[in-house]
């Protein structure tokens, strides 16, 4: 891999931002043609159309409502589908001191802002990176954020993303992981305060900064804005889907049209989990309160998973991906273990607790058959869900945002399926529907799980050189899967997790054009980059886990008690 120690010059003093912006460049999200069009609306929409027109035994009134919302989502989606929105793009920047930044729109910044006391006059302290990694303790934590130091010991516990996240980059160049969760506004109005001093051995390698000049490419396109008119495609793609769900479930005369309104609950789920997943990276509306009310409305309340959880949770999985002691969605003990690292005794840092598959018979027996256990398991897996957000919400000691607003949208779900379930005419059609719907949502459940469990794992913390900074990390760690642009619909963004996970604020929309610019810089400096058919990801993550379920199995067998199993340790977790 072509690197370069080259040291970066010092930055001049910071410039007003600029606003100047030319529609050069300006381009449409996506290219509508006819038969794009007819591809796009195949997979969901006519098939509901003809659903509707189909009588199933409601009154005529309940009939033209079914009709009616079908043809009113389908106007809908095709005026939003046609609908070119026009990116404003801005000319190219040349000056060292100034950079692209996003909140909303892509906007021209100083790199920094200097603090108060730069300000009043003060000289600026001097610290090298030697003394940066000393600061990395929870009682003391530095991060390193665009050549100079940050002392966030005192913030880290009041941190909207938690305390953890800052310090598992205690002592650490932050500067890519802090560009891509943060808008352009807390550089300028938190950072400052907790400026330490300038980092005067600081240094930024070529591949490092051709890798940033690709991020500040797409800011330049104006790629980090929503297009409006896609959310609208995918809420009236969903209203479609939750009313024809509700209609075969509600109005059904047969236990088979019953069961299929629970498999388009089930797609409903899954298309709901998408946009949920872009509202809390804030890629959506781009601001806070305002994704995280649209979420809880519909995530949360018509879905019955918690945002506060899902991002308690996904946060720390982006910036450790696959570390073993430290991203909670690879420690699935006793059930599943995606490597044999995760063999040796360790303590999560997520979960607070200890976990060891060498030293547990039942550990060893689950995972021993692990790549039989795994469709399974998935077909069930969102009652975990259920339960893991309602712990969250009931026992996290911790601060959680609009905590009561949360708990009740969830007993708003809770109601609302349990309503759903008694319309049924007895018990058995109530338990078939529950397991046919959430065992198809068990699709989703694959597809995310794909995406990082055949994927290189690690022990430790990342970040340390420029062998496992920002973007490799996210590579060795990550898969895409190769599909035709008509078929994005069924993924909903997961098909480009490399990119997603390099850039999590990028909306959804953008992230198969951000693909040309990734993949071939990926070839031309020698990192691993995988992309492959769904059928070929799914079955080389099988092959993977079996081979880690044989090695478990040859595991030394040993007796312990109750309380040192790895069921003990689940049900003793926190987080």
């Amino acid at each position: 891999m072509r690197r370069s120690t080259k040291q970066s010059s010092p930055a001049p003093p910071p410039q007003k931002p600029s606003s100047t912006a030319v529609e050069a460049d300006a381009a449409p999200f996506g290219v509508v043609s006819l038969s794009g069009l007819v591809l796009d609306l195949l997979p969901f929409q006519i098939p509901l159309l003809l659903i509707h027109l189909a009588p199933i035994g409601w009154a005529p009134q309940g009939q033209l409502f079914g009709q009616l919302l079908s043809v009113f989502t389908t106007i809908v989606y095709l005026a939003a589908k046609l609908s070119v929105s026009r990116r404003t793009a801005l000319p190219p920047n040349s000056d060292p001191t100034l950079t692209f930044r996003e909140e909303g729109s892509t906007m021209l910044v100083p790199v920094r802002y200097p603090s108060r006391a730069e300000k009043a006059g003060t000289p600026t302290k001097k610290v090298t990176m030697a003394e940066l990694r000393k600061h990395n303790t929870p009682t003391d934590l530095w991060l390193g954020i665009d050549g100079h130091a940050y002392d966030l010991t005192s913030y880290a516990k009041n941190h909207p993303g938690g305390a953890l996240i800052i310090c598992h980059l205690g002592g650490k160049d932050a500067t890519d992981v802090f560009a891509n969760y943060h808008p352009a506004s807390v550089y300028r109005t938190m950072l400052p305060q907790f400026h330490v001093g300038e980092i005067v051995d600081h240094k930024v390698s070529d591949f490092v900064k051709e890798h940033r000049s690709i991020r500040q490419e797409l800011l330049r396109r104006g790629m980090f804005e929503t297009d409006y008119a896609f959310y609208v495609m995918q809420f009236t793609r969903c209203l479609a889907m939750f009313g024809t769900a509700m209609w075969l479930t509600i109005g059904g005369t047969s236990t088979e049209q019953r069961l299929c309104g629970a498999a388009v609950l089930a797609i409903y789920w899954q298309q709901l989990a998408f946009i949920g997943h872009d509202i809390g990276h804030n890629a959506t509306s781009q601001t806070k309160a305002s994704d995280f009310n649209w979420g809880t409305v519909f995530a949360t309340a018509t879905g019955g998973i918690s945002v506060a959880w899902w991002k308690h949770n996904h946060n720390v999985h982006h910036v450790v991906c696959n570390s073993v002691e430290h991203d909670p969605d690879v420690q699935h003990q006793p059930l599943f273990a995606t490597s044999t690292k995760a063999f040796e005794p360790y303590t999560s840092s997520f979960y607070n607790v200890d976990f060891s598959i060498a030293a547990d018979p039942i550990a060893q027996a689950l995972v021993g058959v692990q790549h039989l256990l795994f469709f399974p398991v998935m077909m069930l897996a969102r009652f975990f869900l259920y339960v893991r957000s309602w712990m969250h919400l009931v026992g996290h000691s911790g601060s959680i945002g609009r905590r009561s607003q949360q708990i009740v949208h969830m007993a708003a779900f809770t109601i609302g399926l349990t309503a759903l379930i008694n319309t049924l005419p007895n018990w058995s059609e109530a338990l078939m529907y529950l397991f046919t719907s959430h065992a198809i949502a068990g699709v989703l459940h694959l597809q995310i799980v794909l995406s990082h469990f055949p994927m290189d794992m690690y022990k430790g913390l990342p970040y340390n050189d420029d062998t496992d900074e920002w973007l490799i990390m996210q590579c060795r760690t990550t898969q895409n899967i190769s599909c035709p642009q008509w078929l994005d619909w069924f993924h909903g963004g997961l098909q480009f997790q490399i990119e997603h996970h390099i850039w999590p604020r990028l909306p959804r929309h953008n992230l198969r054009e951000a693909k040309q610019l990734v993949k071939p810089y990926c070839k031309r400096n020698d990192i691993n980059y995988v992309d492959l058919p769904w059928f070929e990801a799914i079955a080389g993550m099988i092959t993977s886990m079996r081979a880690v379920a044989k090695e478990a199995r040859t595991c030394p067998s040993k007796s312990v008690s109750f309380y040192d199993t790895n069921v003990w340790a689940v049900l003793n977790a926190r987080g």
